[in-house]
């Protein structure tokens, strides 16, 4: 599934420009930045089939058993000083025969140095090899894989039988000694430096494996076709654990999800929660439901936080148009398309967003694939297609009686069938006293 770097900052699968990483407390279990480098790559990179999809699954749940006696912050540590030794130019060791046995009797102190981290290489040799054999019976998907190919090469080298006979302090070994200096940053230093790449995106997999387990979370079932449908019970956002939970259903016949209601009861939350759920699916992750079915798409892309940008001279109708522009067209090049649209065209007069919307629902229901959930407060595009057999109508349901505060609202952040009457704004207003001191403003002038 194709997902793309706006659309994990609206999730907040990705940290934004400020820093802020919503997601990271929940998904990031790394011991070193090469790790989270590598995590973040993971997070980018949705899977694309069924069969990926519970090979994934299937590895997450077995992994963070089987890696249990890995000690990862001392493995990372160690790969970090083999790769530093391996990019060094400290010592430079002569090519000739003569020039090299000189160089290893007048120069004992930078010997000692060498012999040092070719010990640091060995025992990275003799870690890959116990991670290798940790991974050896693990049902695989294609990254795993990858990760075990490379840690078994070094693991199973021969390098490992010539450090052993370069040990010692004697003339012959110290020669030798030199020689294996030239051979593990030169002829291996590639496959090296590839175990120690595919060690950071273990410690990232694993990770998320933890993560997974510790999560209570459920494993969704993918479904491609025509059987593809969005069945959720009990779904939330994993950053609210005691927020309201709700189901979310949308046949395959369906292919808009139109919801309406006031500011501040939970759209944008919703949005983001189904969002996050569709991209952990397709990740391998469990997901926060009870239960969930879910479609195989092929693409992923939200709109919840569009904005104007005056660097690239944007405006936010426009930044709006552009962002509706992708889904459209990806959805005309055949692309199964799951959409999250929060108050598209917001940034144009009433008239014009109402037109707009409602070409954007009429055309989005005729796709022959694909999901597409948009949030609105335009009631009018609802209730015109009440019987529309692939539209389907949703709202937030809000107490607009009173709350526990007695403030005149309460908002429940359930999610239901049917159209919002909620109207909070000249309420809210009223509750903030704006309404009073406007009409207080000159009414102590008296007609001259």
């Amino acid at each position: 599934m194709l997902v793309d770097q706006r659309t994990l900052v609206d999730l907040g699968v990705l940290p934004n420009s400020l820093g802020e990483w919503p997601l990271r407390a929940v998904l990031d279990r790394t011991h070193s930045r090469r790790s989270l480098d590598a995590l973040k790559r993971v997070l980018g990179a949705p899977l694309s089939t069924v069969t990926e999809i519970v090979d994934r699954q299937r590895m997450f749940r077995v992994l963070p058993d089987r890696l249990q006696p890995v000690q990862w912050k001392e493995l990372l540590a160690l790969c970090e000083a083999v790769e530093a030794y391996l990019t060094s130019n400290y010592v430079i060791v002569p090519a000739a025969t003569n020039a090299r046995a000189l160089f290893a009797l007048g120069h004992r102190d930078v010997m000692a140095h060498i012999e040092r981290q070719l010990r640091l290489v060995e025992e990275l040799i003799e870690q890959c090899a116990a991670v290798s054999r940790l991974l050896s019976d693990i049902d695989r998907d294609t990254q795993l894989s990858a990760i075990a190919a490379a840690v078994a090469t070094l693991g199973e080298s021969p390098l490992l039988s010539q450090l052993h006979r370069a040990r010692g302090r004697s003339v012959e070994r110290r020669f030798r000694t030199c020689g294996l200096d030239e051979t593990v940053r030169v002829e291996w230093r590639s496959i090296i430096e590839d175990a120690i790449t595919q060690l950071h995106l273990l410690d990232a997999l694993n990770g998320l494996a933890v993560a997974a387990q510790t999560s209570g979370f459920t494993f969704p079932e993918i479904v491609a076709g025509e059987d593809a449908t969005i069945s959720l019970i009990l779904a939330r956002h994993p950053l609210l654990p005691r927020g309201t939970a709700n189901d979310v259903m949308l046949a395959n016949s369906e292919r808009v999800l139109f919801i309406t209601g006031p500011n501040m009861a939970g759209k944008s939350t919703l949005l983001r929660s189904l969002g996050v759920i569709v991209l952990f699916a397709h990740l391998g992750l469990p997901v926060p439901a009870a239960h969930a079915r879910l479609p195989l798409a092929d693409r992923l892309v939200t709109s919840i936080n569009a904005q104007d940008s005056l660097s690239r001279g944007e405006s936010l109708y426009l930044a709006e148009v552009r962002r509706v522009r992708e889904v459209v067209r990806a959805v005309a090049s055949g692309e199964t398309v799951i959409a999250l649209l929060d108050e598209a065209f917001r940034g144009t007069n009433v008239m014009d967003a109402l037109e707009a919307m409602g070409l954007l629902v009429d055309g989005l229901a005729r796709a022959q694939a694909g999901f597409f959930l948009l949030a609105s407060h335009l009631t009018e595009i609802a209730r015109e297609r009440a019987q529309h057999p692939r539209v389907s109508l949703w709202c937030m349901q809000v107490d607009a009686t009173e709350d526990t505060r007695g403030e005149g609202v309460g908002f429940t952040y359930a999610f239901r069938r049917g159209v919002s009457d909620v109207r909070l704004g000249m309420r809210l207003l009223e509750r903030e006293g704006v309404v009073s001191l406007l009409t207080a403003i000159g009414s102590s002038i008296t007609p001259g």
